[in-house]
């Protein structure tokens, strides 16, 4: 009698009071919401920071010689690249932060805001990539060019030997140097995209496939 009774109502073996079994708690937005929170943090500050890179380099230029001065400030960005990397990336990590809070309380309006980061920060890296590119390292490159032949002249007009060997090796340190910031900036474009594209792509499949997306939906606001 017992079995035809758990046969013809099998709720019962599923609770006690014939209650369905609880579903368990999907655990990825937990895990990518707190990725999100810190790189989040993490771009905040160095943002933050980053406002202070030109008082702080002009108060540490004045105290070396000009040519010291001349080299330092060429491998400097220019002032509107810099102002403007500094605002957009601000203007990211504190929508990748809301958006991770949100992810974090699973409110729906996470997917909104992660699918608008994910897309800024592609674009700004493609605008950022391609305005390093056509001008900001040429024009680097360009003054760390006017420096090396300012060398090369001071080498001419030099007739102690002891003085011509040091112009020498000032020259061949700034070719050098020009040579490490070619191989820097690629490399580190590189990388940057790598990790930038990959974080981005992983935001938008969890925001938008199939099953993930749907999860996001069944959240209330």
């Amino acid at each position: 009698m017992t079995s035809d009774v758990t046969m013809s109502n099998p709720n019962m073996s599923e609770g006690s009071m014939g209650e369905p079994p609880v579903k368990k708690r999907s655990t990825w937005p937990t895990v990518l919401g707190i990725i999100g929170c810190i790189l989040a943090s993490l771009g905040i500050l160095s943002s933050t920071c980053s406002f202070f890179i030109p008082a702080l380099l002009k108060t540490v230029t004045e105290q070396m010689p000009p040519e010291q001065q001349a080299q330092m400030m060429s491998e400097m960005p220019a002032g509107p690249f810099l102002y403007v990397t500094i605002f957009v990336s601000l203007i990211l990590s504190l929508i990748l932060l809301i958006g991770s809070i949100t992810l974090l309380k699973r409110k729906e309006t996470c997917r909104s805001l992660l699918n608008g980061y994910a897309v800024a920060s592609i674009v700004w890296f493609i605008c950022s990539l391609v305005w390093q590119a056509t001008v900001v390292h040429p024009e680097m490159k360009a003054k760390r060019a006017e420096l090396v032949e300012a060398a090369q002249q001071q080498q001419q007009q030099q007739q102690d030997d002891q003085k011509t060997s040091e112009a020498q090796g000032a020259s061949y340190a700034m070719e050098a140097s020009e040579q490490m910031q070619d191989v820097s900036f690629y490399g580190g474009q590189a990388c940057t995209g790598v990790l930038t594209i990959g974080w981005c792509a992983l935001i938008l499949v969890f925001m938008n496939g199939g099953r993930y997306r749907d999860e996001i939906e069944s959240w209330v606001d």
